[in-house]
């Protein structure tokens, strides 16, 4: 790596450009005007374009002069060799046609590997500099250290729905301040109690509060909405598609989280649909130049889909104040998200996290739903996907849930899931070798910085990108990284562990990202704990898996999140619902 001069001052690389453009522009007009003399129309209008032209080249070459050749930018990284980096272009072919193939994740295992294993590297698009960073002290401290915001400008169009101002993208006050509204309540015993009781209620076949005789739980008289789909699949033989099953069971808890409600099967059914397709028109639009001339159906689409959305959410407001005017709701204490909101929403003047802004607020409703169901819901396929090709995984966690679950009739606790470590491992290795959020974020520095790995310096301004996948298949991270492994996770001397030093599992923790980390670390990962583990116990427990085809007819397809396409099954009981 060639480092920036000690002896140099660190030029910022936006003002530094502005004044090499203007110079380089200037003396481009002024020798034409030189050689085409006469100050006529024809003159003025080549001293005019040479001007132009002569901008828009430095524009775009200066960066990788400036940083690559002169050392002004700081550190010069290695650059990928696969692929072209055009001229002025640089990677940006690339990236667009892997997003259209929704294989972006891949583009970076690819770019990874080129350039070696656990290695900083650096890319340019249209003439801008991106530094690629998966060393683990290097990613924290971007994320933790240094908490840079996300880049707002590549990707703006997580706002375009509904507001510009979302917590995915706002930078702080707003950010902190709207983390800090909702992180007790999603990371604390209301979230976890809920998330239990939709499972319980729609998978396990038991309502937590329904008390029967002697104080013993009863089950359900019939078949809950997802206990008896199952059912029917098992009974018929017909094959179905697990990140689909996991998508209705994710939607259903997401909606109790935010609004303590269950969505009846043709509103889920109508919710999927939409959620995808706003995942789609996202990702078709990151990164695409002009996208209300190239895209408008796409922008139309987001915005069409965000006013529905905030149509939805105010009238869900209005019938839940409603509830509160005539007792037979309270506000206190919170039972969902949409009491913290509302109740943020009635401090006067504006002094709320959301200072009085329902559009605001309804962005933030939105991404719950969005970042709630989707990443949950691929983890549950992506484990189930994983443990197939595993009969000793799969011998070895049914054993543990069959002696950690209650009872039929008793609903699924906390401490029940506490009680399996080794479904914890199943599930944390299915995330470390297919994460659903494969790509990471998207960071821009607002300070330089120093890479405590080896010192190099990025000034700031600069784009980092923080992928998730390339590191999770780092070998040196992680020996046979493409082997499925739980005793990665578990402790030498735990049941189904000891294959793996504590030195190694030390450096396969602090490589692991599946949630980021940092204060902008994805605020649902107790949910998502939470939720997969109670999930994925009911099916083992109660089914065996047999895949449909072959893993290799497995597409990881990659959008904004990562799914298991194609992933179908056929199930045979090993116990009868509500056994």
């Amino acid at each position: 790596m060639k480092k920036a001069s000690p002896q140099l001052v660190l030029l910022p690389p936006l003002p530094t450009a502005a004044v090499t453009v203007a110079t380089t522009t200037a003396g481009a007009a002024a020798l034409v005007a030189t050689l085409i003399p006469g100050g006529g129309v024809a003159s003025w209008a080549a001293v005019a374009t040479a001007a132009a032209a002569a901008a828009v080249l430095t524009t775009l070459a200066w960066p990788r002069l400036a940083t690559d050749v002169f050392g002004l930018h700081g550190t010069s990284f290695p650059s990928p060799t696969s692929g072209r980096s055009w001229p002025l272009l640089g990677r940006l072919p690339q990236l667009l046609a892997a997003s259209r193939k929704k294989a972006l994740a891949h583009l970076y295992v690819d770019w990874q590997r080129d350039v070696g294993w656990g290695v900083n590297y650096q890319i340019y698009t249209f003439g801008r500099r991106s530094v690629v960073l998966v060393h683990p002290d290097d990613v924290r401290a971007v994320t933790m250290r240094m908490d840079a915001p996300r880049d707002r400008q590549r990707l703006r169009h997580f706002g375009t729905p509904l507001s510009a101002d979302m917590i995915f993208i706002v930078p702080d006050p707003r950010h902190s301040n709207a983390r800090r509204l909702v992180h007790p309540f999603l990371s604390g015993t209301p979230t976890t109690e809920t998330v239990l009781r939709v499972v319980n209620e729609t998978l396990w076949g038991v309502h937590p509060h329904a008390v029967g005789a002697g104080g013993a739980q009863s089950t359900t008289t019939s078949l809950p909405r997802w206990a008896a789909h199952l059912e029917e699949h098992a009974d018929s033989g017909k094959p179905m598609d697990v990140d689909d099953l996991a998508t209705s069971i994710t939607v259903e808890v997401i909606f109790n989280l935010l609004f303590s409600t269950s969505p009846d099967l043709a509103e889920l059914n109508v919710q999927k649909e939409r959620m995808i397709r706003l995942i789609n028109d996202t990702t078709a639009l990151v990164g695409l130049p002009a996208p209300e001339l190239l895209g408008p159906a796409r922008m139309a689409s987001l915005r069409a889909a965000g006013n529905r959305f905030l149509d939805q959410f105010q009238r869900i407001a209005a019938r839940r104040r409603a509830a509160y005017a005539d007792g037979s709701a309270s506000a206190h204490p919170p039972r969902d998200l949409l009491d913290i909101m509302l109740a943020d929403m009635d401090k006067p003047g504006g002094t709320g996290a959301y200072e009085g802004d329902q559009r605001r607020m309804g962005a933030d409703m939105l991404f719950y739903v969005l970042a709630g169901y989707d990443t949950t819901a691929h983890s549950i396929a992506w484990t189930v996907h994983a443990v197939l090709d595993h009969p000793d995984v799969e011998a070895r966690l049914v054993a543990e849930l069959n002696a950690a679950l209650p009872p039929p009739g008793q609903p699924i606790t906390a401490a029940h899931l506490d009680a399996m470590p080794y479904a914890d491992a199943v599930w944390k290795e299915a995330l470390r070798l297919f994460p659903p959020a494969p790509n990471g974020t998207i960071r821009r520095l607002e300070a330089d910085l120093r890479l405590p790995s080896n010192g190099a310096v990025i000034p700031a301004g600069t784009v980092v990108h923080l992928p998730v996948l390339p590191v999770h298949r780092n070998p040196k991270a992680y020996p046979s990284p493409s082997l499925y492994d739980p005793a990665r996770w578990l402790p030498p001397t735990a049941n189904g562990g000891g294959s793996h030093t504590l030195a190694s599992q030390r450096t396969a923790r602090s490589h692991y990202a599946a949630f980021s980390s940092g204060p902008r670390s994805c605020p649902g990962q107790n949910m998502a704990a939470v939720e997969a583990k109670a999930v994925l116990a009911v099916l083992f427990h109660r089914y065996r898996w047999e895949r449909v085809g072959k893993a290799a007819d497995v597409v990881l397809e990659n959008a904004v999140t990562m799914r298991p396409a194609g992933l179908q099954v056929t199930l045979h009981r090993r116990q009868a619902a509500g056994a």
